[in-house]
């Protein structure tokens, strides 16, 4: 194969891998939030996330316990793939 051959490969490779980054709101994040019916995966994670650290003002800790049950078990699995908590390039740990 010619070297021009591979470092096509080598990109497309790279494109795949680089959709799988969910916590980067990817195209996959997209098909994952409509397959799953959880249209507010994102905030509700991250409030999850932030809730696991350190506690929430009252208005997050309201909604997020008014989540639905659906996006709190997504959320659950996906905090798993957050796991060094840089959540929208932020610690949770920093106040917003």
């Amino acid at each position: 194969m010619a070297p021009a051959a591979w470092a096509v490969a080598l990109l497309a490779v790279a494109n795949l891998a680089w959709q799988c980054l969910v916590f980067l709101r990817t195209d996959l994040y997209a098909v994952m939030v409509t397959g799953l019916g959880c249209p507010d995966l994102d905030r509700v994670t991250y409030l999850y996330l932030k809730a696991k650290v350190r506690p929430v003002v009252v208005g997050q800790a309201e909604e997020l316990g008014g989540a639905a049950p659906r996006n709190l078990e997504a959320a659950r699995w996906l905090c798993a793939r957050h796991g060094h908590g840089t959540h929208r390039g932020a610690s949770p740990l920093r106040r917003r």
